[in-house]
């Protein structure tokens, strides 16, 4: 019984490796394809020990990916403009999740980069509730 369904099981898998393939996982979708380029350059040149060319395109690497980043989020930009100028929300959400989130759906905030060094969070907190309630 078990050998048979390793058999079914392994066929329906390689079926289906065939036809649908795997999908690649995309980290950052804003690298263009002559940065991928710089990366396979470097990939192969630290394989044969040239460290000075390594270094080289490590530099060109990060120049370039800058670049991409930043052509990537000016698109996004303007397609959550575009979108507010339709009143289409969506566009705008979807840019926040595409450019902060990394389109994984979450986004996280440190409360750290909201408040001072020493300043506790509490008394801004309820400063609102308690002065606006005439009960106090």
């Amino acid at each position: 019984m078990e050998s048979q369904w390793t058999a079914i099981s392994s066929a329906i898998r390689e079926s289906a490796d065939k036809v649908v393939g795997r999908r690649q996982p995309t980290r950052k979708p804003w690298l263009s394809d002559m940065t991928f380029d710089i990366i396979r350059r470097k990939y192969t040149a630290r394989k044969q020990g040239d460290h000075k060319e390594r270094n080289r395109l490590k530099r060109l690497f990060e120049k370039s990916a800058k670049n991409d980043r930043e052509q990537f989020l000016n698109r996004v930009a303007d397609d959550a403009e575009a979108g507010m100028a339709r009143n289409d929300l969506r566009a705008a959400y979807r840019a926040i999740d595409r450019s902060v989130c990394n389109g994984r759906g979450s986004l996280k905030v440190r409360p750290s980069r909201f408040l001072e060094q020493n300043e506790d969070p509490e008394p801004r907190l309820w400063a609102g509730t308690f002065s606006s309630s005439s009960q106090w």
